[in-house]
């Protein structure tokens, strides 16, 4: 069991896995500890007296001291491949409209191997406008559009929001597939068809709530793919009174903040901020 410095120092091992804290009987008297602790939140230990040599060490230090071990190992877990996101509209004015921009690179695990991504979360700048109303929808389901032959085949040709790409690791191959995306407007959001080599292989919807879209990747997950990489570009559709994408009505220090929520198998949940530059109206 390894030995962090503090605890080395006091005669303890500690387990940073389980945080079980431990008391070397060589050194301890009348000592009575109960643990282990588990999980991630405060790591209390009972124990009626721990003597340490000539020195009484208060049972609470031992506490605190162990929980800040453990935060700080889990923060350096989830340092390792955390993942980036850049987010762009093509248009830099307040209260115009725009079409958007969107590419995102997946965290992965202390291995480098790309987790398994089940949902995403596109928090765009506070002020956002999105209007599904605006462009021509598709009414079809995103069962129906694949059973149907997919997108291209059986929705309107205006529905068409843009186009991307998706990086996806498919059972155990070093490298990912390259997967296509159709974008396409249905009531209340949008459908993100993945193409492989030109073949619809499934479709997702990804739900708008005011200046949110949110894409539930529970179907991926199912599958067992690991998506690493995303990025699409929606065009801009309509105009100023009616966009599909209205840019925020201020410019607060030249900047529009938002960020991507990115949650895996297993509840691990990142944030990722990003900015983009805009420019007051004249």
């Amino acid at each position: 069991m390894p030995r962090h410095g503090w605890a080395r120092d006091l005669g303890l091992s500690v387990d940073p896995a389980r945080m079980r804290v431990q008391v070397d009987s060589t050194v301890t008297s009348s000592s009575q500890v109960h643990s282990p602790c588990r999980g991630s939140g405060p790591c209390t230990v009972r124990a009626q007296e721990s003597i340490l040599g000539r020195h009484r060490v208060s049972i609470v230090r031992i506490a605190a001291l162990a929980t800040a071990t453990l935060l700080a190992s889990s923060a350096v877990a989830l340092a390792v491949g955390d993942g980036s996101a850049k987010v762009s509209f093509t248009s830099k004015r307040v209260k115009s409209s725009s079409g958007l921009s969107f590419d995102a690179n997946f965290g992965t695990d202390a291995g480098g191997k790309p987790r398994i991504l089940i949902a995403t979360k596109l928090d765009l700048p506070l002020g956002t406008k999105l209007d599904t109303g605006a462009v021509t929808i598709c009414p079809l389901s995103a069962p129906a559009i694949i059973t149907g032959g997919g997108a291209a085949k059986v929705c309107p040709r205006d529905s068409l929001l843009g186009t991307g790409t998706a990086d996806v690791y498919i059972a155990d191959h070093s490298t990912p597939a390259v997967l296509g995306l159709d974008l396409r407007n249905l009531r209340h959001s949008v459908l993100v068809e993945l193409d492989h080599r030109g073949v619809p292989a499934f479709a997702i919807d990804a739900t708008i709530s005011g200046d949110k879209i949110e894409f539930d990747l529970g179907r991926i997950q199912s599958l067992g793919y690991k998506v690493s990489r995303i990025e699409f570009s929606i065009t801009a559709r309509g105009k100023q009174a009616k966009a599909y994408l209205r840019t925020p009505p201020s410019c607060p220090n030249g900047r529009w903040r938002g960020s991507l929520e990115d949650t895996y198998s297993g509840g691990t949940t990142e944030s990722v901020p990003f900015t983009i530059t805009c420019t007051k109206n004249r």
